[in-house]
């Protein structure tokens, strides 16, 4: 089967601002990837943005376009109704009309479609996305997992320039998460159709996304490719948000080249310091859990990573197949493990370790 050509999204919001009286929005924006990932806990405005984009919204300013389609533009009085405007949209919910059947939910959004490409035909999509046997169903009839696949067939069957998706795995559990992914990744991989992707789990944005965009109280804080805003916040609040377990201050001692040392409580690390701004003094010091590497103590000759901190661990925390496993390092450290590694390294609390951690997984941020 020819797949369709990978398209690029080119989505602009400028100046949009929405203020409801409790919230506030406001985003300048420009989204450019395959698929872009809306992160944020909730209520930072991650759907109200999707929607504005839908069409669902009118923001009290500003202007949405998506490649050379004005959508919305305030000033000139432009709103563009949501089926003008060639967007597919899954919220929460998937909102099928319950008196349809499925095969009925996908005509109908196919007759509102473009005519295009074959790929985005039912048939094609019904296939891809493992719904064959639930054309004769009504929605009531499906399980959470079902229903969800079948909200996306029907976006895609109206051939979208842009899929939004409004955190289409939030009401399933783990067991229908895990067999739904693989299905977007299939959208992501073979429709071709940008995609906007809402969600607040960090596993989803590893897994689905080129690049992600960080929201909080209705502000856009950082965007870009998904590993560097895990791995190389921007300030301490997005490193709080995408769920960077270590965030201590520290104070840089000096150093050279792309390397800078840093004093933290009683110990000193190395990172990173190409993003810091000429004279910074005063940081925070970043450290991912799974960037920290666990040996028994005096094991540490001939690692090449730079940092090599004494350690006392303080607790054990167990979380499905993997551990959490608190220390003191002259700061509280977290590292995460799996249970085998921590039963090899007969963990408990108060017993002293190494902690390994590269200068590159220091990740430092300029206080103020």
């Amino acid at each position: 089967m020819a797949f369709a050509e990978e398209v690029a999204m080119k989505l602009l919001l400028q100046e949009v601002r929405l203020n409801t009286g409790t919230f506030s929005l406001q985003i300048d924006a420009e989204f450019g990837g395959r698929v872009t990932g809306l992160f944020g806990v909730s209520g930072s405005g991650k759907s109200t943005v999707v929607e504005i984009i839908a069409g669902l919204r009118r923001p009290d300013a500003g202007v949405v376009k998506l490649g050379e389609d004005v959508l919305t533009d305030v000033a000139r009085g432009v709103h563009r109704l949501p089926e003008e405007r060639g967007v597919g949209f899954v919220p929460q919910d998937g909102a099928l009309f319950p008196h349809l059947s499925v095969d009925g939910n996908l005509r109908f959004a196919e007759r509102r479609g473009r005519a295009v490409d074959k790929i985005f035909s039912r048939e094609n999509v019904c296939t891809l996305l493992g719904i064959d046997a639930l054309l004769n169903r009504r929605p009531a009839t499906l399980s959470g997992g079902e229903r969800q696949r079948v909200a996306i067939a029907r976006a895609l069957v109206s051939a979208p320039k842009l899929l939004l998706l409004d955190e289409p795995l939030a009401a399933l559990d783990a067991e229908r998460k895990a067999a739904i992914l693989p299905y977007l990744q299939r959208v992501r991989d073979e429709f071709g159709v940008p995609v906007l992707y809402v969600s607040h789990v960090p596993q989803e944005m590893l897994a689905l996304c080129d690049d992600m965009a960080v929201l909080a109280d209705g502000r856009l804080l950082q965007h870009g490719p998904v590993e560097e805003v895990f791995r190389r916040p921007s300030c301490p609040a997005v490193a709080r948000i995408v769920g960077v377990e270590t965030v201590v201050p520290g104070r840089v001692l000096g150093g050279e080249g792309e390397l800078v040392a840093v004093s933290v409580g009683k110990s000193r690390l190395v990172g990173l310091g190409d993003q810091l701004p000429a004279g910074t003094t005063d940081v925070l010091v970043s450290i991912r859990a799974e960037d920290v590497l666990l040996v028994n103590a005096g094991s540490a000759a001939g690692v090449s990573a730079r940092n090599c901190l004494s350690c006392k661990v303080t607790a054990l925390v167990t979380e499905g197949a993997t551990v959490r496993v608190e220390l003191d390092c002259g700061f509280a450290l977290t590292a995460l493990l799996t249970r085998q590694a921590v039963a090899e390294l007969h963990l408990a609390p108060g017993c002293e370790v190494m902690a390994l951690i590269k200068a590159p997984s220091v990740h430092l941020i300029a206080r103020g």
